[in-house]
């Protein structure tokens, strides 16, 4: 059994062995590196960016929408023959087909190849105006007629004297129809002049909205 050493001896014994006996090999590989780094980096960046930024879209309806029930008063037909008015670029407008002419029907539209409709369809009164196309791209006209079945077509007509029969040619024309919201879209790459043409069926005339959109 042994006996614990004196302590006088047990410091003899580790006398010889120097410092490097209270190195202690912590890495399984000999290192005895004793760095003892405390980087206490506390860094509490509290970026507190409160970027709001709120854009809101306000680009303006292209369509424009008639009140049903409180029509506006009915426009005089301003000439020449059956143009009500003129109308520009970026222009909107409320009108009716009450007081319009009644000049135009199916068989011009088929004629003129406008779009494919019933012939029997457009007995009632029609409104017509007058546009100058710019020449630099598409132009966009946008109706609005929720309280009847109204149909638009744009057609190219240089004339500005009179306004075309079924009999006349016409080398240019596009159509919508049906009830709701329609666009024609006309693309030209010099000046011309249009007529846009609000039509729909026999009976009761009713208001509608137009806006010219261009580039």
């Amino acid at each position: 059994m042994c006996k614990p050493l004196p302590a006088i001896g047990l410091v003899l014994l580790l006398l010889p062995m120097g410092c490097d006996a209270f190195k202690i090999d912590i890495s399984g590989n000999g290192d005895t590196d004793t760095d003892s780094d405390t980087d206490s980096d506390t860094d509490s960046d509290t970026d507190s960016d409160t970027d709001t930024d709120t854009d809101t879209d306000t680009d303006a309806d292209v369509f424009v929408d008639p009140d049903c029930k409180e029509g506006p008063t009915p426009s005089s037909v301003g000439g020449p023959d059956c143009v009500t008015a003129t109308i520009s670029c970026g222009e909107d407008l409320v009108d009716t087909t009450e007081g319009g002419t009644d000049q135009l029907d199916g068989d011009a539209y088929l004629s003129w190849y406008c779009a494919v409709v019933d012939r029997d369809k457009y007995a009632g009164r029609e409104r017509v105006y007058a546009f100058d196309h710019p020449g630099d791209g598409y132009v966009d006209f946008n109706l609005s007629s929720p309280c009847d079945d109204l149909d638009l077509f744009v057609m190219r007509w240089e004339d500005d004297s009179v306004c075309p029969t079924a009999d006349n040619a016409v080398l240019e024309c596009e159509g919508e129809t049906g009830s709701g919201r329609h666009t024609v879209s006309i693309w030209q790459n010099e000046a011309s002049r249009y007529l846009v043409i609000v039509d729909g069926p026999g009976g009761p005339e009713v208001p509608f909205g137009l806006h010219v959109s261009c580039p």
